[in-house]
């Protein structure tokens, strides 16, 4: 078991015969390049650069990647007024609370966050058929150096309108039933009545 008719290892017959396993995949070095790339981006990193140096020694290879980070962008200001008068009169008083903070690195899963946060803010305003997909972020990175400003707009393209209309709740009627028990416990008490 484990060596071929000549009597020598048939790891070593497998290993002439065929090609050698591939040790060195440039798809998934791409990939890896851009997955590293896009978690960089999404903390701020705007500017990073990247490189891989491949080195080869003994019939293996090693993959040496590099990331220059360069600075980190910032939050400079956000500004909600251009979701409109009716969304910012909302919208106005999460900004206190926001995840969003001025001078605080960017980060992308802050901003999704923050959809998130006025998406449940408006349903609960009566806009129960907002989306936090209508929340759009425009980012400016062009007035300041290393600072984003952040401005916030409400695009949606519903037809009937009803992600713009507010829901309201009118009049409540509430029947516990008390009074109609209360009537067949005295008809039964007195059949008469």
């Amino acid at each position: 078991r484990g060596k071929d008719k000549t009597g020598k290892p048939a790891k070593r017959k497998r290993d002439k015969l065929g090609e050698p396993p591939a040790l060195v995949d440039s798809a998934r070095i791409k990939t890896t390049m851009q997955t590293i790339g896009q978690l960089l981006f999404n903390n701020g990193f705007f500017k990073y650069e990247d490189w891989f140096e491949i080195h080869r020694k003994n019939k293996r290879a090693r993959v040496h990647y590099h990331f220059h980070t360069g600075l980190r962008w910032a939050l400079d200001t956000v500004d909600y007024a251009g979701a409109g008068p009716v969304w910012t009169k909302i919208l106005k008083p999460l900004g206190s609370t926001s995840l969003l903070i001025p001078g605080q690195p960017y980060n992308t899963a802050d901003l999704k966050a923050e959809r998130e946060r006025m998406e449940t803010c408006l349903r609960g305003n009566g806009y129960y058929y907002f989306s936090k997909e209508y929340i759009l972020f425009e980012l400016d990175t062009a007035a300041v150096p290393g600072k984003v400003r952040v401005r916030l707009s409400i695009s949606y393209s519903d037809t009937a309108g009803r992600p713009a209309r507010r829901y309201r709740i009118g009049q409540v009627y509430v029947f516990t039933g008390l009074q109609e028990q209360g009537a067949r416990a005295a008809h039964l008490a007195d059949p008469d009545r």
